[in-house]
């Protein structure tokens, strides 16, 4: 069993350190040489444990999907009411920096999700988890009398994913569009409109 557990472990630090590489080089310009390297292991070690890269390339970036999904739920979880978890989903969505290394996974990987079944299953899970998460806390805030929805809820959730990743998108390319809090308060203003409620960012609220 320990030995089970070691070779875990170490497949779980080289989904790591292939994270790094492409948060860096994006999926395509990974060598093993280069995982090998952020791993502090041999090219032979790497090709142990994956035979086919390919593989440890959808593991890698299959495991930011979850992670980032999860991290959201966190978000919610960690509050009450549905105001303050709906303001805190939608900060969770947003990269710490434009170096935030999940995002620039998600979004550097695009391409390698278009070649790739796995991982276009795995992307529809991530955003499925996102939307049920959004409609969740739109329907609970509903019922509880804390939001006055202008529509159909999964609509609703639907375009705040779809804001998220468009604004998302222009703070990891740093193409000066718009800045993070800018972008924040887009998609913060859209939820107002949606749910009748303050939303004020997290930060201007404690």
């Amino acid at each position: 069993m320990p030995r089970v557990k070691n070779q875990d472990a170490r497949r779980d630090a080289l989904r790591t350190a292939m994270r790094r590489a492409i948060a860096e080089r994006g999926p395509g310009g990974v060598r093993v040489a280069d995982v090998a390297r952020e791993a502090g292991l041999s090219p032979q070690s790497v090709l142990y444990y994956y035979p086919d890269i390919e593989e440890l390339v959808e593991e890698s970036i299959a495991n930011v999907h979850g992670r980032y999904a999860d991290q959201r739920q966190s978000a919610a979880d960690a509050l009450e009411r549905s105001e303050d978890q709906l303001r805190a989903v939608v900060e969770a969505g947003f990269p710490s920096s434009e170096d935030d290394e999940h995002l620039l996974v998600l979004f550097q990987s695009i391409g390698a999700v278009r070649a790739s079944h796995t991982l276009q299953v795995s992307v529809r899970g991530m955003v499925q988890r996102e939307i049920d998460l959004y409609q969740r806390i739109l329907e609970v805030g509903a019922a509880r009398g804390e939001f006055r929805l202008a529509g159909d809820a999964r609509t609703i959730a639907s375009n705040l994913v779809a804001l998220e990743d468009t604004y998302c998108a222009y703070i990891i390319e740093k193409s000066g569009i718009v800045s993070h809090d800018e972008a924040l308060e887009c998609v913060l203003s859209y939820a107002r409109l949606a749910t009748g409620a303050a939303l004020l960012p997290l930060r201007a609220a404690s």
